[in-house]
């Protein structure tokens, strides 16, 4: 386009238009494309300082490790007995398809306030069988901890091999 024949005024008017529509889309830009994205923005910093309060709730507690040994202390009583819990640890297993190849029971006589009952055991399955196993476990029992768990895949086999060692918890 040759400028120099539009001669001055059109060219002032070209160019006062161009900058107009530039500063309109720049609002449009800003007031229908940005609006959402500093909406979102706002959202993420709410969430973050939720989060933070959450999170400095929860170290207050982790720095509180008696309250909770109380809290576990008051719910040992409540728990059914040795042989109960042994049976739904096999249950548990045939329900999800893990085999329990071999559990040795070993009791350990409370020197304190708590018993223990070690129970160390060979499982094989699939791994989705065995972690869904140990994870229903540990919701319907929630007086025992996984001390060890140790894996290996035989070769020639799609299962896996566990060795877990567990710890029941009794109120003696």
């Amino acid at each position: 386009m040759n400028f120099e024949r539009l001669g001055k005024a059109p060219f002032a008017a070209l160019l006062g238009t161009m900058l107009l529509a530039m500063v309109v889309a720049q609002w449009l830009f800003e007031s229908r494309g940005l609006a959402p994205v500093v909406q979102t923005q706002a959202q993420l910093h709410t969430r973050m300082a939720q989060a933070r309060q959450m999170g400095a709730a929860q170290n207050a507690q982790a720095t509180a490790p008696q309250l909770r040994l109380t809290d576990i202390l008051q719910r040992l009583p409540q728990q059914p007995e040795r042989d109960a819990r042994v049976a739904l640890l096999h249950q548990l297993a045939k329900q999800r398809g893990v085999s329990l190849r071999k559990v040795s029971y070993q009791w350990q006589t409370p020197a304190q306030e708590v018993a223990q009952l070690e129970a160390v055991a060979d499982l094989s399955g699939s791994y989705p069988a065995l972690r869904q196993f140990l994870r229903d476990l540990l919701q319907q029992d929630p007086a025992v901890a996984i001390a060890s768990l140790e894996f290996s895949r035989p070769a020639g086999s799609a299962g896996v091999r566990t060795q877990a060692r567990l710890v029941f918890y009794f109120k003696p």
